[in-house]
């Protein structure tokens, strides 16, 4: 029986690989693939049912995007299109004409089954016109990390609520805009090709804080992986949100973030955080990313106002790499290091729309171009989006099971007069 199975699903394998009837330049690819696909905006993309007919009728939305330098698109505005027909869609049909390049992940929902997240697509218009067809992907297995990352997300909206955008006016010309609950789930690479998931939540001792419009909430940040060797999900780093309370005076009003920096020297994505030690300047910065031996510390930067029994003494000390530096050497390196995306938790302003669509009045716009913010009113959309990429794979996961068991029940004779002659 097991020559039976091997040989059955080489079949398949090799036709799949081989692109099934596809033409000789179209490009076959696997629901639930996470390798991109390289496709001009003309390209069309084609998704197939099990038994290799085109699916005539689905739902497209993008849920997921960044752009040539891996920094966020921001999809939410982009509408989801319906698909009827066998000719499937092309990125042109989704995406505005002012859209950057960049790599895009599409969802589908078909009419009376589960949704299945297509490959991410790497839309150019360098990139071939060639026709992409989707099929279940008949080597796959389960997709337990898809599973679990959902089941923790799950998990934590149980206890601390699905994430909800409030708004408090604090008097005096203060609004507060922040997201409660799970405010933040996402599924990050950290440069070495393996999707971890990240996740900010608020409790509510934080979140009354933020209603009464006079202080800050803290998040609590979490980085999980998956552990093949364990098959279960390991917990990498748990810290505290940007902007919160570190030391004497530090936290300002209203104002927490989610800070992502590349590297120089690998230019991997690492999640910084930023502490203040004291009421005089002093803080801290630590960048957390792929090492060596894993996940943790790549960076540190520190900048020490010294103080004696009167306050400060007016002499400060920079520290980067831990290596002692003046101040221009830590100011370069600052630069080096500078965010390339923030997500805001919380946010401050003068006006209801300023602390929901804006950039924070006390965000320094030295720490972060305004256009690699996400606000508050996209930011909580993150959760939503990050789930339904993750029940699309785990569906894709289950399909591309079935397909390989319908491929074996399904082989006839033809497999069992390879399994007579072998046992022969």
């Amino acid at each position: 029986m097991l020559v039976v199975i091997a040989v059955v699903i080489a079949v398949v394998v090799a036709v799949f690989l081989l692109g099934g009837t596809a033409g000789a330049k179209d490009i076959t690819a696997a629901y639930g693939s996470t390798e991109a696909i390289a496709v001009s905006r003309t390209a069309r993309i084609v998704p197939r049912a099990a038994d290799g007919t085109p699916i005539e009728h689905y739902v497209v939305r993008l849920v997921r995007a960044t752009d040539d330098e891996g920094s966020r698109i921001e999809v939410d505005d982009i509408p989801a299109i319906d698909v009827t027909g066998v000719e499937g869609f092309a990125m042109r049909d989704i995406l505005p004409s002012d859209a950057p390049d960049g790599t895009y992940y599409p969802v589908i929902e078909p009419d009376g089954g589960d949704k299945q997240t297509l490959p991410p697509v790497t839309v150019d218009d360098e990139n071939p016109d060639d026709t992409v067809y989707i099929d279940p992907n008949p080597i796959a297995t389960s997709d337990k990390a898809s599973q679990l990352f959902l089941d923790k997300i799950r998990e934590l909206q149980d206890v601390y609520g699905e994430a909800r955008v409030k708004t408090v006016d604090g008097g005096f010309g203060s609004w507060t805009a922040y997201i409660s609950g799970l405010a933040y789930a996402e599924l990050v690479d950290f440069g070495d090709g393996t999707q971890r998931l990240v996740v900010a939540y608020i409790d509510d001792a934080g979140a009354r804080v933020m209603m009464n419009g006079i202080g800050y909430g803290v998040y609590t940040v979490e980085i999980w992986e998956y552990d093949e060797e364990s098959g279960e999900l390991m917990q990498l780093f748990r810290g505290i949100s940007n902007g919160a309370a570190n030391g004497a005076g530090s936290g300002v009003v209203g104002l927490s973030y989610l800070e992502y920096a590349r590297n120089p020297e690998t230019g991997n994505l690492v999640l910084c955080t930023r502490g203040y030690t004291d009421s005089f300047g002093g803080e801290t910065l630590d960048f957390y990313g792929v090492t060596e031996d894993g996940f943790g510390v790549v960076n540190a930067m520190v900048v020490d106002v010294v103080e004696n029994d009167n306050g400060p003494t007016g002499e400060i000390h920079y520290f980067t790499g831990g290596e002692q530096v003046d101040e221009e050497a830590y100011r370069a390196a600052l630069t080096d290091w500078r965010s390339c995306d923030a997500v805001l938790l919380a946010n401050a302003s003068d006006s209801e729309e300023g602390a929901l669509e804006g950039l924070s009045r006390y965000y320094s716009n030295d720490a972060v171009d305004e256009d690699d913010v996400t606000c508050v009113e996209d930011a909580v959309d993150i959760v939503r989006n990050t789930i339904d990429l993750l029940e699309a794979r785990v569906n894709a996961a289950a399909e591309a099971e079935a397909a390989t068991d319908g491929a074996i029940s399904g082989s006839g004779a033809t497999g069992l007069a390879l399994h007579d002659g072998g046992a022969r």
